[in-house]
Order: C-alpha cells, then structure tokens, then sequence
C-alpha cells in the first residue's frame, strides 16, 4: 500500500516538475523575444541615423522633426497610462465584462491606434528629407519591422 502511494507522490513530483520547467522555459523565451522586440522599438531612431547615414546637412531637420514627435509620443503615452488605470479601476469595481469595461477597452485600443497613426506620420514627415536611396532604406526598414511579428 505504501509503495502505491509512493509511487503516485513521486508521478505527481514529475509532473509538477515537468510542468514548472515548460512555464520557466515558456515565460523565459517570450521574455526574451519581447525584450527584443521592444530594445528594437526603443532603439529605432538610433537604428535610422545609422542606416541612412543622414549627412549634417539633414540631420537639424530630422532632429526638428523627432523633437516634435517626441513631444506627441509622450502625451500619448501618459493618455495610455491613464487609459490603462480608467481600465483597471473600471475591471476591479463591475467584474464583469460590462459597458463600461467595454468602453474602457475601446479607449485604450483608441490610443493604441493613435500612437501607431503618430509613429506612421512622423517617419513619413522625414521622408522628403531623405535620398531616394535612403528612402528605400527607410521602407525596408518599416517593412522589416512590422514584418517582425509575422514569426
């Protein structure tokens, strides 16, 4: 009898075991591609002076035009934080997929979409700055990364 018992402890052991190395390896391996993922966001501009070799005589306008996106990024991102807190006090008081949940999920989605409209506007303001061969590098490059989340 004690064997049966030791024998269904030692099945239950295995299989937490298994199953706690698949989440760690699981949640270490999003982890990673999304650190990667988002060190590619943060990164993009660096990755843009580098690419397209901007000359001194582009580089003012360009930087002109990164200011002022960075301006709206970041009025953007305190109205996704704020669109995330209205959500997460909404979720904790219905608890229930509600109106009001649903109306908060559009808002945040609504910023969503407006952040990546920004993004859209700034890098194709930078556009006539740029040769037409670093125009080309510059739609491989947006296509390259929103091809990235293909995989």
């Amino acid at each position: 009898m004690k064997k049966r018992y030791f024998d269904a402890a030692l099945f239950i052991v295995v299989v937490l075991v298994v199953a706690f190395s698949g989440l760690f390896l699981g949640q270490r391996l999003m982890h990673d591609k999304m650190q990667h993922t988002y060190a590619d966001a943060s990164g993009w501009h660096a990755a843009l002076h580098k690419e397209l070799q901007l000359t001194a005589e582009q580089e003012p306008h360009f930087k002109a035009i990164e200011k002022e996106y960075l301006q709206s990024k970041l009025q953007l991102k305190e109205l996704m934080r704020r669109a995330n807190m209205k959500l997460a006090d909404v979720f904790k008081e219905d608890k229930a997929y509600t109106v009001r949940v649903q109306d908060a999920v559009d808002e945040v989605h609504r910023v969503m979409g407006e952040m990546q409209k920004q993004t859209i506007k700034h890098l194709l303001a930078i556009r006539p700055l740029l040769t037409e061969g670093q125009n080309e590098q510059l739609e491989q490059l947006i296509t390259n990364a929103l091809y990235q989340n293909k995989k």
